[in-house]
């Protein structure tokens, strides 16, 4: 897979599609249009919705989830954008059709790019194994 951050055109992901299967991050804040995904619906596979931040790189902030229960598409996606490991409660009670995972990243780090491995197999067993 590829994940795509930039102003990708849908065909250059069409072409990518080819070869790999395709993310496409579109970054949310309260201005963003969830209709101007709709280009790509049929050159991704994946959308990912993650917070816009005011300079390239992860932000750890977590934007307004229920933005995307407005999203009509039919691409499905992984929700991502300051996701920690106090928000799994938050993260089981999310639901959307097309809803299929979340990305996790800066909230599960020692330092950038240093995975937490303890920090993410309790964050995955708390939920999956939720009663």
């Amino acid at each position: 897979m590829v994940q795509l951050h930039g102003q990708e055109s849908p065909e250059l992901c069409s072409f990518l599609r080819e070869k790999v299967k395709v993310i496409k991050v579109f970054g949310v804040d309260k201005t963003f249009n969830l209709k101007s995904t709709t280009r790509y619906d049929s050159f991704v596979d994946f959308f990912l919705f993650d917070t816009k931040p005011p300079l390239y790189g992860g932000s750890e902030h977590q934007y307004d989830w229920s933005v995307l229960s407005n999203y009509l598409g039919d691409t499905p996606f992984f929700l991502s954008g300051g996701i920690r490991p106090s928000l799994v409660n938050t993260i089981r009670i999310f639901k959307h059709s097309k809803f299929k995972g979340i990305d996790l990243n800066s909230g599960f780090e020692h330092s950038p790019s240093d995975k937490d491995i303890d920090k993410l197999k309790k964050f995955i067993e708390q939920l999956t194994n939720h009663e």
